[in-house]
């Protein structure tokens, strides 16, 4: 087995989301194993696969141009922009699942972790400290344990799901504050949004580092070692794509007409 890595260029959200899924359903025991890195064509808001769309102003989005997606995984809303996304894919034996499942959380990070440190900067696992606002729908409103922190601040979120026999993790890497504007687009009271706002500040940040090719061949290199594969780099197959482009509508929130 071998880590088939993809390194995409910026994409619309569905077609992001669309892609994870569609990947994850594709592989089989016996496949390499998958790592795509990419960022998105628009702003966009990705809710946790139960998520309710209720928690957002969609009328709000759509005027300021922030596309809105289901993500395949769970978790809480994420406003992608200003950071970079990873995708990791990875068939198991059914029978190992439970375990395998956090050893492959642990593992990314780890990757992650060294990637950042080779610029000198520290980060570390989260203690599982949680916020006040851990029961509200934002994925950088709390942290729990084996998450990535920086000076005790969430700055990695991820999330996993088991498809079959296939791990998908994926998750974002904060490299701007830009996730905090997500907190102008949630229907709550302006008292509220205030709090949340603060709170959230104080228990997230970004990594000081930009998106460059340097770094993501990095984070794919430290992938590849973690898991004791080697690296073959590789671009989505026209057949891909068609297969792709048919999920899109899956995981594409519309916003109705004002």
């Amino acid at each position: 087995m071998r880590l088939s890595y993809i390194n995409s260029k910026p994409l619309p959200g569905d077609f992001n989301m669309a892609c994870d899924f569609t990947l994850t359903n594709a592989n089989v025991p016996g496949d390499d194993a998958l790592f795509r890195l990419y960022t998105w064509r628009r702003p966009t808001i990705s809710l946790g696969y139960h998520q309710k769309a209720a928690d957002i102003d969609l009328i709000k989005c759509k005027l300021d141009g922030i596309d809105i997606v289901r993500r395949p995984t769970g978790g809480r809303a994420i406003l992608h922009w200003g950071e970079i996304t990873y995708c990791f894919i990875i068939s198991i034996e059914d029978r190992y699942a439970k375990k395998a499942l956090k050893d492959i959380y642990r593992r990314v990070h780890s990757a992650i972790l060294k990637s950042v440190a080779q610029h000198g900067i520290s980060i570390d696992y989260s203690e599982g400290r949680k916020t006040s606002e851990r029961h509200h729908p934002i994925c950088f409103a709390s942290s729990a344990g084996t998450e990535l922190v920086m000076e005790g601040k969430k700055a990695v979120g991820s999330a996993q799901r088991l498809i079959n026999s296939t791990v998908l993790q994926h998750g974002s890497i904060l490299l701007s504050d830009y996730h905090l504007k997500l907190v102008d687009y949630l229907k709550i009271e302006d008292e509220k949004r205030e709090s949340l706002r603060r709170n959230m500040a104080a228990s997230s940040t970004h990594i000081p580092l930009l998106d460059r090719p340097e770094l993501r061949q990095e984070i794919a290199e430290n992938i590849a070692s973690e898991f004791d594969l080697k690296i073959k780099i590789r671009t989505l197959s026209n057949e891909e794509i068609k297969n792709i482009e048919q999920n899109c509508n899956r995981f594409n929130i519309k916003i109705p007409k004002e």
